[in-house]
């Protein structure tokens, strides 16, 4: 029973406007005929708590009829399913506006006898019609957007139960009589009516054939670990918090003596945190994954049992704000549970099980709440025939309820992941106000103008955050330059240690792609992030025309250590003229090169015109390379503002410098007096190196040092005959430092 028949970006778009219109009535008539109005009104009539359990346990036996939808929708099709179950669950209700003329004749046990049939007609009814909803979802949406719009429907739905809610609070708080509680469930059986139309105006996709056998998909997903343990999972869960939920009003009401209207009223704060769960998973759930938010809603769940463990005796202001917390935090994870129990079950399954998946699904829901939901009932009424104290059998209730949930929290760790983001760095990033803005900005990235693009990815930079990464990549393969360059520079500034693959997917196709427009930026990005599998693409890119590309690489390669580009690299300071591919490549060398080949980064000097630009930085990267670029920086500085204060700073370092010879200070005094003499300078030098006994220890640095100092072009600078004078003295003080 499955829907795989694709509709048109036409009917998707009509569909969606009219489920969205569905969910809106569906979601302000259920709570007028169903949860809540249904137990208080039964408690009004003399119910007690095993009443209460076995009626709110009807609620979850629908789930179990679930399995029927499957074999009528081949006949009907999913649409006409979908609104027939709704159309009947409705006329089931049209019986509970009377029951203020059954008291008339105080017939209680008869009123409370019709509640409990509209009940079991109310949630049979509907059953078959619950796979179907999810079987319209995956009709009016693609994989990509599936989770997202799942969760805007829940929104949808519980925004306006959140105004029916209220609603409910303010009648009751003017009339709590049992014509009150007649004329809310009226409205709700008329608001449900209404809404059906819009079920039935839904796009129709062709009758499926006959599904395979149940039992023959039964044995294929059970044979599945991944689905096992979800199955086992979710079913305790669905006990423990089934157990539980139904009793929060009857708590709130017999601890804290709220009467019906604050209790309602104190409800709408657990709507208000469905629904805001519903604003968070559909931001987060793209980017941290189903079961990270799985377990955190469960997290929550189990965290809201403490407030009814403890109890605290509680009045006026402290007492509101206590209550309206607990049922926020309360029903924003119990219904999270809900919404991510169904994402992460999409994550598991094959595309052509959904709707026989989602049956499976609400059998395990319906099974595991109804047996809670009658266990929670009767064994809180069992509490409360044995000990005296309500607020203390309530207190033992939690207490076991969070001992389970606590085990089942444990449990949930072998759950699979579905999304390539841990858990743990899912759970960071949902405990992480940064991340989560970052996020939400992201998505609005899909919807937004190429105007809007531009500021939002700037948003997501100053957040510095890579939450949103996987998102932003999207931005990659716009056509516009302007969107690809912003995007480009987002992820520049906000990418983490750990790369996503489709960030190092999308780096790559824009590093072999976009040459002369954003290849370099890309370039700099997977060489700042050690990304080795770039290495064979970023080797081509140094042979291409683009200068700054080609620029990008050589840095790049530099960064990934890549020995093998060395003499690529070197080929770059032979052939090229651009000045910036110049000091990338020496820039390069100076991270890959030995000081066996100082004498390379000389090489620029060689020609008969150079840039003092080039200059500089030759001279700057070999004193890298030495090791003395903290000690001559400041030194070289001074040089190129005024020589002659140079050489008297370095005649003074030679001073200070300890461990030094007579004969050696006299070969570097000789060398510095004869600065401004290139031959002179050549001859004592060359003296200098030959004769320091701290340099002839090194007979590689020696022979480089000889090769620089003995050649005519080199030395015809000025700045190369201080940068030879300067590092001999230095690399004595360096070696003692490091010694």
């Amino acid at each position: 029973m499955e829907v795989i028949h694709r509709l048109t970006s036409s009917q998707i778009r009509n569909g969606r406007k009219n489920f969205n219109i569905y969910q809106t009535l569906n979601g302000a008539s259920f709570p007028l005929i169903n949860g809540s109005i249904i137990t208080l009104f039964a408690i009004q009539l003399g119910a007690d708590s095993t009443f209460i359990g076995l009626i709110s346990s009807f609620n979850y036996i629908a789930f179990i009829f679930v399995y029927f939808g499957r074999i009528l929708e081949p006949r009907i099709g999913v649409v006409p399913l979908f609104f027939s179950a709704w159309f009947i669950r409705n006329l089931f209700m049209i019986p509970l506006p009377f029951i203020p003329i059954l008291l008339l004749w105080n017939q209680h046990e008869l009123a409370l006898t019709l509640i409990l049939v509209s009940s079991v007609g109310f949630n049979i009814a509907r059953g078959p019609g619950i796979g179907a909803n999810n079987a319209v979802v995956s009709a009016l949406t693609t994989p990509k957007n599936q989770a997202s719009y799942l969760s805007l429907t829940f929104m949808l739905n519980f925004g306006a139960m959140i105004f029916a809610t209220i609603l409910i609070g303010l009648v009751l708080r003017f009339s709590s009589s049992n014509i009150s509680y007649a004329l809310l469930i009226f409205l709700g059986i008329i608001l449900g009516f209404l809404s059906t139309y819009y079920l039935w105006v839904l796009p129709r996709t062709p009758k499926t054939t006959a599904p395979q056998p149940f039992l023959k998909f039964l044995q294929s997903i059970f044979g599945r670990s991944a689905f096992r343990i979800f199955a086992l999972v979710f079913f305790l869960i669905s006990f423990v918090t089934a157990a539980t939920r139904p009793f929060i009003v009857v708590f709130m009401r017999d601890v804290y003596h709220q009467n019906d209207s604050n209790a309602i009223l104190f409800t709408v704060a657990g709507f208000v945190g469905a629904f805001l769960m519903s604003a968070f998973s559909k931001t987060l759930v793209q980017t941290v994954g189903a079961k990270t938010l799985f377990i955190f809603f469960t997290a929550l769940s189990t965290i809201s049992l403490i407030p009814a463990v403890i109890s605290p005796n509680l009045e006026g202001i402290y007492l509101v704000i206590f209550l309206v917390l607990f049922n926020f935090i309360a029903v924003f994870g119990l219904q999270g549970i809900e919404s991510t129990g169904q994402t992460y079950l999409f994550g598991i399954i094959k595309r052509n099980e959904t709707m026989d998946a989602f049956i499976l699904f609400f059998i395990i829901f319906g099974l595991g709440g109804a047996l809670g939901s009658f266990a929670g009932g009767y064994f809180l009424n069992f509490l409360q025939t044995q000990i005296p104290s309500i607020r203390m059998s309530f207190q033992i209730f939690f207490i076991i309820a969070l001992v389970l949930m606590i085990a089942l929290l444990i449990l949930m760790a072998s759950l699979k992941n579905t999304n390539k983001t841990s858990v743990r760095v899912g759970l960071s990033v949902l405990i992480n106000p940064r991340d989560i803005q970052s996020i939400s900005l992201a998505n609005r990235l899909g919807a937004a103008t190429p105007s809007e693009i531009g500021p939002l990815l700037e948003q997501i930079s100053r957040l510095e955050s890579d939450a949103a990464t996987e998102i932003i990549v999207e931005n990659l393969s716009s056509p516009k330059l302007d969107i690809r360059r912003k995007a480009l520079a987002t992820l520049e500034n906000i990418s983490g240690s750990e790369q996503p693959p489709e960030l190092i997917r999308a780096l790559l196709q824009q590093l072999r792609n976009h040459t002369f427009t954003t290849a370099h930026v890309a370039a700099r990005i997977l060489g700042q992030h050690g990304v080795t599998q770039a290495i064979p693409s970023l080797r081509r890119a140094v042979a291409t025309s683009d200068y700054r590309l080609k620029a990008e690489a050589i840095t790049a390669l530099a960064r990934l250590k890549d020995s093998t580009s060395i003499f690529l690299i070197k080929r770059q300071i032979y052939q090229e003229n651009n000045v910036y591919v110049i000091i990338s490549s020496l820039h390069a060398l100076q991270a890959l090169l030995s000081v066996n080949d100082l004498y390379v980064l000389f090489w620029p000097l060689s020609w008969q015109k150079v840039d003092s630009i080039i200059l500089n930085e030759s001279i700057l990267a070999s004193s890298t390379l030495i090791g003395t670029l903290d000690l001559f920086y400041h030194r070289y500085l001074l040089f190129l503002d005024s020589p002659t204060d140079a050489y008297q700073e370095m005649t003074d370092l030679l001073q200070n410098t300890r461990g030094l010879s007579h004969a050696d200070k006299q070969l570097l005094e000789q060398t510095i007096m004869y600065q401004t003499s290139q031959i002179a300078f050549m001859q004592y030098s060359a003296l200098a190196i030959e004769g320091l006994t701290y340099i002839k220890s090194n007979s590689t640095l020696q022979s480089s040092f000889l090769r620089i100092a003995k050649n005519p072009i080199l030395t015809r600078y000025a700045a190369m005959r201080f940068f030879i004078t300067c590092n001999l003295i230095l690399y004595k003080q360096n070696s003692k430092k490091h010694r």
